[in-house]
């Protein structure tokens, strides 16, 4: 029987960003975001999140807001192991310029089409270049849901976690702009990954989660 491992996807994407990552030898269950309550904090969405989990002791692999997710289930789910990629443990990690824009709370006057319509900055800021990876963008950013979006900017720039549980291991990229590497404690460092780099990079990030869940 093949191990489990749980994917929890980043901001409004879904699992099509793990689509190029080879890991047969598991058994890939992923987590679905579900729709948030007003005002819902990140600790306690997560609870309701982690309720599509049924396996115990589970492993799980956060990408960017999913990454922030799983160190949450963690301080009230014994796992295995956490593994993050391309986000942060705590919100000391995350850029100062996000308590700027936390005050400021702009993004919940912006209209809707602005919220999910791809552009050259968002291109840019995600580091994606070659057309395959633009179109894969592009189709997520254009599925998301806009409320969904202003609830979760609003649940990072509100974040305040400064505490892991359990084992924890930490993936990053050296040109992540949108989480920058200078402010992250890194396990394994990849040299000109960006913010995307599981499907910028997704034969050496297969490897990567291989040799870590194998461990």
């Amino acid at each position: 029987m093949k191990k489990a491992v749980y994917f929890i996807s980043g901001l409004g994407s879904d699992e099509r960003v793990f689509q190029h990552l080879d890991l047969n030898a598991y058994e890939v269950h992923h987590i679905k975001w579900i729709k948030p309550f007003y005002k819902e904090s990140m600790a306690a969405y997560a609870r309701r999140l982690a309720q599509q989990i049924n396996d115990v002791k589970p492993v799980i692999v956060g990408l960017s807001m999913g990454g922030m997710m799983a160190v949450e289930i963690g301080k009230f789910l014994e796992t295995e192991k956490i593994i993050l990629i391309s986000s942060a443990k705590y919100a000391s990690e995350l850029p100062r310029q996000y308590n700027f824009f936390a005050k400021l709370k702009l993004h919940r006057y912006l209209p809707d089409f602005l919220l999910n319509r791809p552009n050259k900055i968002l291109y840019r800021l995600f580091g994606v270049d070659k057309q395959r990876d633009k179109v894969l963008l592009r189709s997520i950013i254009q599925d998301t849901d806009p409320k969904f979006v202003r609830w979760a900017i609003d649940a990072i720039l509100e974040w305040d976690n400064e505490e892991v549980r359990g084992k924890v291991i930490h993936i990053h990229g050296t040109e992540d702009r949108i989480i920058p590497i200078k402010n992250i404690a890194a396990d394994y460092i990849i040299s000109k990954g960006s913010h995307s780099l599981v499907f910028q990079k997704p034969e050496e990030i297969s490897a990567l989660l291989l040799k870590i869940m194998d461990t």
